[in-house]
């Protein structure tokens, strides 16, 4: 096709133009580097395109993300303020008054009390989960697990733990409890299946050899210096370590202290010990723990140390 369309376009004023073979290659060549810059503009256009559509994508994403974050604590603050206001007593008119504005009726909040409390005071509140009941309406479930402390006449306060169900509606940043609020049974559970149990042990590594006592107490005596670096500076510690970015600063009021090696073993350059550790802190805490050291013989240094 390209052929013919060059012989017709050489036909002018009724003459035929004699074309030789060489000039017709020429012009063959020429109009084939034509249709692949043609192909290859098209090509960065596409690509072009692609490149804004991605980056006006992720810039979506992320004012989605950022939105999301501050719709979220917005939302908490809410359960918050509402739910403090729902148990508190005694109730002033400032909570009377924010609990109806925020209420779809005023029998949602009419709580009394039946024995002689003197007061209600909330410590704490947690969203655990939520759930959308009726995404039209902008209708969520928010469900708490709430800590509040209860004062009744001629005993001591106790504080009690309550899970609550509250059914809030959104729009536009304005909020409304659009149903009672309902005590729930807590529905976190822990993890009770034996397998998937199974996949949380730790892994102890061993050598294939046993040291001797000598060893041992050297190898004592180095962690226990190691753990009073630690405990005193925390930049000295880590020119102690293979791998400084992986030991974190202990809390200034924690202390560190060998307590016992339970078994030390060897391969041809690691020496591995595990051990028990009393974690204190400050003056009135204390706890044994398990760890983990893994030492590089020739360097002399830790590569390995986990609590287990």
């Amino acid at each position: 096709m390209i052929i013919k369309k060059l012989f017709k376009e050489s036909i002018k004023d009724d003459s035929e133009e004699v074309v030789s073979l060489e000039e017709l290659q020429k012009r063959k060549i020429k109009l084939i580097k034509l249709i692949k810059r043609k192909a290859m503009i098209k090509k960065i256009l596409l690509i072009i395109v692609l490149f804004f559509g991605l980056i006006g994508g992720y810039q979506a994403l992320l004012d989605t993300g950022d939105s999301n974050t501050y719709d979220e604590l917005m939302d908490h603050a809410f359960i918050n303020t509402y739910i403090s206001n729902y148990y508190s007593y005694p109730q002033t008119d400032d909570t009377k008054a924010y609990l109806k504005e925020f209420s779809y009726s005023e029998d949602y909040y009419k709580n009394e009390y039946i024995q002689d409390v003197e007061s209600i005071s909330v410590q704490s509140i947690t969203v655990y989960n939520v759930e959308t009941a009726d995404k039209l309406n902008q209708i969520y479930n928010y469900f708490i697990s709430c800590t509040y402390t209860v004062k009744i006449k001629d005993s001591e306060a106790v504080s009690n733990i309550v899970f609550n169900k509250i059914s809030v509606a959104k729009n536009e940043g304005k909020y409304m409890v659009v149903k009672p609020v309902e005590n729930i049974k807590n529905e976190v559970a822990s993890i009770t299946d034996k397998d998937i149990l199974n996949n949380f042990s730790y892994d102890l590594k061993k050598g294939n050899e046993n040291v001797s006592d000598d060893i041992k107490a050297e190898i004592e005596n180095t962690i226990s210096l190691f753990l009073k670096t630690y405990n005193d500076d925390i930049n000295q510690a880590r020119l102690l370590v293979s791998n400084s970015d992986q030991l974190l600063a202990l809390d200034s009021s924690t202390n560190l202290e060998l307590v016992n090696t339970k078994q030390i073993t060897k391969s041809d350059d690691v020496y591995y010990v595990d051990c028990t550790i009393n974690q204190v802190y400050g003056d009135y805490l204390k706890k044994l723990q398990n760890y983990h050291f893994e030492i590089d013989i020739e360097k002399n240094k830790i590569n390995v140390m986990e609590v287990y």
